[in-house]
Formats: structure tokens, sequence, C-alpha cells
């Protein structure tokens, strides 16, 4: 689940040969394309909770364990998309993309901990 590096996307090579800007706004703009993100992420988080539960996991941590896993995989996405869709470079997004992400699964397997001290996050 742990993003290892970039070695699935070398290079950060586009398949379209399209700006990504422009292939962003036609997914965003496209209805039968903008659902499928949610479809799929839906599709992910009932999969991950069946596994936890098959895994002999208590029901509510399946449900909140699969929940955080899919939001950590697609939040650092979702920011991604919205730099490349305001017109910033794959290559000079890159390096902040990759400490978000790194930031996302820490969080994850640590919590919050420090972060969750001081003022109330209510």
């Amino acid at each position: 689940m742990h993003p290892s590096g970039d070695r699935g996307r070398p290079g950060r090579d586009r398949p379209t040969g399209f700006p990504p800007a422009a292939v962003l706004r036609l997914i965003a703009d496209t209805e039968s394309l903008a659902a499928l993100p949610i479809r799929y992420t839906t599709r992910g988080s009932d999969a991950l909770e069946e596994a936890l539960r098959e895994a002999g996991v208590e029901p509510l941590t399946t449900r909140l364990a699969a929940v955080q896993v899919i939001v950590v995989q697609q939040e650092p996405a979702v920011t991604n998309q919205e730099r490349l869709a305001a017109g910033t470079s794959a290559d000079e997004h890159h390096p902040e993309a990759v400490r978000a992400t790194e930031r996302a699964f820490d969080l994850l397997r640590d919590g919050l901990g420090q972060h969750g001290q001081g003022p109330s996050l209510a």
C-alpha cells in the first residue's frame, strides 16, 4: 500500500500526450469519467474491509482501517491533480508530492501522536 519511490512512474511520463491540466479538466467535466474515481474508491474500501474481516478483525475496526487507508492513498493524489490542473508541472510539484505522500503514510502508521495534542481537532 505504501508507495516506494517513483518506480511505478519513472519520469512521470504522460501516456496521452496531452498536457496534464487538459486531461484533468476533461475528466472533471465529463460526468461519466468523473464518477469513476468514486466507484473505484468505494470498491477499494469494500475489498479491504472484506479482507480484514476474513482475517478475523472485528467489524468496526475493519471499516475504520479500510477508510483510513483509502483516504491516505487518495488525498495526496487529489492534491497532485489540483496542482497539475492549476498548471504546475509534474517536475516542479514532484518533491512536495513525495513529502506529502510520505507524511500521509507516516500519520497512518503512527496516528496523530503529537499532532493530536494541544487545541482540539474537533
